[in-house]
């Protein structure tokens, strides 16, 4: 006794797809990449603005930590000197001397005023300064406050689409310093 298999089917049944449910999957699975697509998309750009950020920061934290060491130990300039103005800080250290920090185009340089080497350049090129500004307090002779001197920069760097901005301040007071 042989079972045909054809028997079991229904008269007039087939098998296969019809075209209306290829077309709803086909949609179906269009929609589920194009979120997925757009989730990896977002992702990545999300990830490349965190690297700008990290190294933006990572230059501010360079540049704030070598101007506030030195501040901490050396003289501050007053601003009523005619060579200090709000964008240049000028500082006598006991080991290097006269040093002079300031903005030249979207760079921030470092100068030892005393040696014939030219200006030390602290930030990388990949960022951009467009505002630095020193606020000293402290600094004539007859105030009678502690020295100190506060460091407001703002830095961007990224592409045209992934544009990053940081803005940062940070206040260094002078350690006491005798001769």
């Amino acid at each position: 006794m042989e079972i045909n298999m054809i028997k079991f089917m229904k008269k007039g049944e087939e098998n296969g797809f019809t075209l209306i449910e290829i077309l709803v999957s086909t949609f179906i699975f269009s929609i589920i990449v194009i979120v997925i697509g757009n989730a990896f998309s977002h992702t990545l750009r999300m990830q490349r603005r965190a690297l700008v950020t990290q190294d933006i920061q990572e230059n501010l934290v360079f540049v704030t930590e070598m101007i506030t060491r030195e501040a901490r130990v050396s003289n501050i300039c007053p601003v009523s000197l005619s060579s200090c103005t709000q964008g240049d800080l000028y500082m006598k250290h006991k080991i290097y001397g006269d040093i002079h920090y300031y903005l030249s185009g979207n760079q921030i340089y470092r100068d030892i005023l005393n040696d014939s080497e030219p200006p030390s350049i602290l930030t990388s090129s990949d960022i951009q300064i467009d505002r630095l500004n020193f606020y000293r307090i402290g600094v004539d002779y007859d105030d009678n406050l502690q020295p100190r001197v506060t460091i407001v920069l703002r830095a961007k760097g990224g592409s045209i689409a992934e544009k990053v901005e940081i803005n940062t301040q940070i206040t260094a007071s002078q350690r006491y310093i005798s001769d």
